[in-house]
């Protein structure tokens, strides 16, 4: 769960009522939860609204579950290596020992935070948006841009073929972190909806739409499925299009859209995988990207 503005919470008793509490930065202390708690229960108790529950019941410790969201900035060695790598100056088995140790580093340091849940901090993946498709023949490079609020812009590719398949499953990332840790691991997976902006406006010759989404769901459940059966704690799914297709459409059917992809994907998981399954709105776009920093 994560608290934002006023989120709210259920208060025990014979009926149930919502009590707004402040947004916490890491943790929240439990007995200031208990005091609001206690507070809110005898105000509506006061108004006639419901009955107070217990104290004993009210005074259980209480923790709220925290998790990290994904990427961790990379360290400056990192990124050169990419640069090298992606300019043929740095061999794959130098590339993949620099990586592999950035993410033992960032495993190490996430350990000690005492965190309960942890993530590879995205330090291997070449975007956290197309590393699915990082490599594919079939793309060409003039796809949507997507501008943001400091001025950079970011730039999709464009498929230019069918089918459309993923070269990459998060799966892979996923392997080589639990390599360096017993902690449970979360991974990020990128979202349907921000892959189906790859399709052009004007289509692809014996490629419809319709085909290339079904495609495309397919395989986001793919890469879905195969975080969980690798043994991911949870799997977020990374919707950071979700605020843009609002600014991009006030009326709102490209955000209707959207979500309506996002669940043709789960709908392919039981109630009890869905459990294990969340999405990140990345509400502040802006300190998301710079830690996303890539090329």
């Amino acid at each position: 769960m994560q608290l934002g503005d006023d989120e709210n919470i259920a208060i025990p008793g014979n009926g149930c009522a919502s009590v707004p509490l402040p947004s916490p930065t890491i943790s929240t202390t439990a007995s200031r939860v208990r005091g609001r708690l206690i507070e809110a229960c005898e105000m509506m108790v006061n108004s006639g609204k419901a009955c107070l529950a217990s104290e004993s019941c009210l005074g259980l410790d209480m923790t709220i579950p925290t998790e990290p969201i994904g990427s961790i900035p990379r360290p400056q060695r990192v990124i050169t290596a990419f640069e090298q790598y992606e300019r043929g100056s740095l061999s794959r088995e130098e590339f993949e020992s620099i990586c592999s140790e950035a993410v033992r580093e960032t495993i190490e340091k996430f350990e000690a935070t005492g965190s309960p849940v942890i993530t590879d901090g995205e330090q291997t993946k070449p975007s956290f948006a197309t590393y699915p498709i990082d490599g594919l023949s079939n793309l060409n490079p003039d796809g949507v841009k997507i501008q943001f609020a400091d001025g950079h812009v970011r730039q999709l590719p464009k498929l230019s073929s069918g089918p459309f398949r993923y070269k990459t499953y998060a799966s892979s990332y996923l392997k080589a972190a639990k390599k360096f840790t017993r902690i449970p691991i979360k991974q990020a997976v990128i979202s349907p909806s921000a892959l189906s902006l790859l399709y052009p406006s004007d289509g692809i010759p014996n490629y419809p739409q319709e085909k290339f989404l079904e495609d495309l769901v397919k395989e986001s459940a793919t890469d879905i499925r195969g975080c969980l059966d690798n043994g991911a704690h949870c799997v977020q799914i990374d919707f950071t299009e979700g605020r843009l297709a609002v600014k991009l459409d006030p009326s709102g059917q490209l955000l209707s859209s959207f979500i309506a992809l996002i669940n043709r994907v789960l709908d392919q998981f039981s109630q009890e995988e869905r459990k294990r399954i969340g999405v990140h709105t990345c509400p502040r776009r802006r300190s998301r990207f710079d830690a996303q920093r890539r090329r």
